[in-house]
């Protein structure tokens, strides 16, 4: 079964992995650009395992855009469970000769985490949890309300977030609690963003009581013709994105630069939400995208001044 895009490149060079890390980062670099620019900011080790849970995280997340039906989808995470047990298992339990673990950590990912699990660098229950999260997304209809469409973000960026911060050895609530704030940040605003194209796909992301409120139908957005009031909601979902900004930034004085790959999405999220106002938040306009060198630049700045 052809599981994921990674799954296509040969997975380890010997025992250091170095071709499996560099598989990892290619797949992070193609699905989640501006998180593995943010892995620039990482001492090359860390900069590494980043990468392979970045690529991990974007191969769970497009199992929805990938699969037909919803059962093909569930088969498609349960093999990503199966795996992430694998690699625990191979950190003490088998050696690199066992057959059955050979041909699982022949993938690229597989390898990395199992490297990453080895030393304690991440915990199965981070990665399974992540998978989880997607599993939920398969056959809803969307989120019913802000809660909910909150709680989503936590369970997806927020924990992306926190195993990235576990990565990066950042164990602190100021960094915890300010990489939170940025997950729901960038997190409301990459789901605005992607509004126009999960229409196209008959899905609608945004929270239902909210897009009610202001007299738009879900049907609506699906056809791909949304009524005025979706600019009000957007509006409204900015307005919550710059909050947790601020509530994000407030506790810079207090996080370690350490944390400075997890946090620069707040400078991402910032961008975003700019170019979302330039267009007077029009959410299918096709200016959302931003220029290619904002986040590099963004980067940039972050890695000059120490602030995010």
């Amino acid at each position: 079964m052809d599981t994921n895009s990674t799954q296509t490149q040969t997975g380890r060079s010997g025992d250091d992995g170095t071709v499996a890390v560099a598989a990892c980062a290619d797949t992070a670099r193609d699905l989640d650009r501006e998180r593995w620019l943010a892995g620039a900011l990482a001492p090359r080790k860390a900069r590494d395992d980043l990468a392979v849970l970045l690529a991990f995280n974007a191969e769970v997340a497009r199992t929805r855009d990938v699969v037909s039906e919803a059962i093909l989808g569930r088969i498609r995470l349960e093999w990503w469970r199966d795996t992430i047990r694998t690699a625990a298992a191979a950190k003490s339990d088998h050696t690199p000769d066992d057959p059955a673990v050979a041909a699982v950590l022949a993938h690229p990912v597989a390898g990395g985490l199992a490297r990453l699990l080895g030393r304690g660098a991440l915990v199965p229950a981070q990665l399974i949890a992540l998978v989880d999260a997607r599993e939920a997304e398969l056959d809803d209809a969307g989120p019913g309300d802000v809660d909910d469409f909150l709680a989503r973000i936590d369970a997806t960026a927020g924990a992306l977030n926190r195993a990235a911060l576990r990565i990066l050895g950042v164990d602190t609530e100021p960094a915890r609690e300010a990489s939170d704030h940025a997950a729901r940040a960038y997190g409301i605003a990459g789901q605005m963003r992607a509004t126009a194209i999960n229409a196209a796909r008959g899905r609608v992301a945004l929270p239902h009581d909210l897009l009610a409120a202001h007299d738009v139908p879900v049907s609506a957005l699906r056809a791909g013709s949304p009524p005025p009031g979706l600019a009000a909601v957007a509006r409204e979902l900015a307005g919550r994105a710059r909050r947790h900004l601020v509530a994000a930034r407030s506790l810079h004085r207090e996080v370690p630069a350490a944390a400075l790959p997890v946090l620069v999405t707040v400078r991402f999220a910032r961008g975003h939400l700019a170019r979302l106002a330039h267009v007077d938040f029009d959410l299918f306009s096709n200016r959302l995208e931003p220029a290619p060198l904002a986040a590099p630049l963004a980067v940039l700045g972050t890695m000059l001044t120490g602030r995010y």
